[in-house]
């Protein structure tokens, strides 16, 4: 993800570019070359972290969010 356009673009490349993660994950940067492709990604870590960063910036509040990642986490399973 290249050229930051929002505050959520950087926030999603801060978490997801990390090593480590996109190892365990097992997806590639250009698997979020956009917010709005990571939110519609079938890589679950991706969408998942596009999901709990939208809900913040909607201000959604925290169990809010977390209902939502863990209903979508139990379908994709």
């Amino acid at each position: 993800m290249t050229g930051f356009k929002t505050n959520k673009d950087k926030m999603l490349s801060a978490v997801l570019l990390n090593k480590h993660l996109m190892e365990s994950g097992g997806y590639e940067e250009k698997d979020f070359a956009s917010f709005d492709q990571a939110l519609v990604s079938e890589n679950p870590v991706v969408r998942t972290v596009a999901r709990i960063i939208q809900g913040h910036s909607s201000g959604n509040s925290t169990k809010s969010i977390y209902n939502e990642i863990t209903d979508y986490l139990k379908k994709k399973a």
